[in-house]
This record gives C-alpha cells, structure tokens and sequence, in this order.
C-alpha cells in the first residue's frame, strides 16, 4: 500500500491531516495452452476501501470482486487492481511538544499558509515556555539565598554578633534579605507574565481555523 497527503487544515485548533491509501495488488496468469483462456480472478475486497482500477467489475460479493482475465494461447497477461480509502489523522495542538510544533511548521507535506501558522505558535509556545523557565529560576535562586542564611544565622550562632566575623555575617544578612524582597517582586512578575503568554497562546491555539 502507499498513502498520499491529500490535504492539510486547522479547525478550532486541530490540525486535520486529510491522506489517502491506495492498495495495490497484481495477479499474472500464464497460458501454455495452444488456445486462450478466459480466467476468473477473485480480489478480497479491502474493508472501507473503493475500486478506482480496473474501472469496473464483472461479479461482486460482499467480500470479492470477479474480474474475467483473458489470457492469450502460449501467452501470459496481468491485472493489476487498486483500491483506495481515505482516511484523517487529527492532532489537538494544545497538547503537542515543541519539538512537534517546529517539525509540523517547518514540513514540507503542510501548505505554507498552515505553515506559517504554527509558525507564529512556535513563536507563542516559546515565549510560554521562556517565562516558566525564568519563574522555575527566580524560584531557585530564592531557595539558594534561604539555604545559604541559614548556614549564616548557624555561623553567627557560632561567632557571635559583636565578633569582626560576626559584622561580616550580619551585613551578608541583609544583603540577602534586600536580594530576597527584590525576587520576591520579580517572582510575582514573572508569574504573571508566566500566565499571560499560556494564556495569549491558548486563545492562539483555541480559535486558530485555516481551510
């Protein structure tokens, strides 16, 4: 068998793949007989599928097609028959990878419109995806500067306040304090435009209709 893509859209944000399947088989009959023969070639029907060659039959059943074959005297002669069955493969955009957005944007099988498309959802995605990365990291770092204050406040315990070593330990103290206030902000920043490209690219995706 061999499929073709027949065509290629986008509904409400489901990219509709429209491909077609044709199946092929070949029957050779030889002759060695001084006189021609007719022959009488059963074809299983393929479930869902439609004859397109040879243009007609000369029986049907519910499960064959009867084609008559004639075959030349000392001679030999073939029927080829193919059938074809259309068939749709649908892909929710919302829930794809990246990685399939770009392939999908950049494949040759997809028309340019439905291309470029996806490729203003890549571009979409990307954003979404920089903003969840820069929130994980603002989240991160605020776990680095608590784990480090209490590893101060344990050196401080030790030292004492009053000690040189203690002065330092305070002063690294409120630098991070004042860090952990302005991540705080960031933190709350970042979320929001977190939130803002998710739902810039969902509204994208959702209405996104191209025929």
């Amino acid at each position: 068998s061999s499929q073709e893509t027949t065509g290629v859209t986008i509904s409400k944000g489901v990219l509709v793949f429209s491909r077609r399947t044709t199946y092929t088989r070949t029957y050779e009959a030889h002759n060695a007989a001084a006189s021609a023969r007719r022959l009488l070639i059963e074809h299983p029907m393929t479930s869902g599928a439609e004859l397109v060659a040879p243009s007609a039959f000369d029986e049907k059943t519910d499960s064959v097609y009867r084609f008559l074959l004639s075959v030349p005297a000392g001679g030999q002669a073939k029927l080829e028959v193919r059938e074809r069955s259309p068939s749709q493969e649908r892909i929710t955009l919302s829930g794809v990878s990246m990685d399939s957005l770009v392939y999908y944007s950049s494949s040759s099988e997809i028309p340019a419109k439905v291309r470029d498309a996806l490729a203003k959802a890549v571009a979409l995605r990307k954003k979404v995806d920089d903003a969840k990365k820069l929130v994980t990291d603002l989240g991160s770092r605020r776990t680095e500067i608590a784990n480090d204050q209490a590893r101060i406040r344990q050196n401080l315990d030790t030292v004492g306040k009053d000690s040189a070593q203690g002065q330092q330990y305070l002063k690294r103290l409120m630098d991070s304090e004042a860090e952990l206030d302005s991540l705080a902000t960031k933190i709350t920043d970042a979320r929001k435009a977190s939130q803002d490209a998710q739902a810039a690219y969902d509204a994208y995706i959702g209405s996104l209709t191209l025929d």
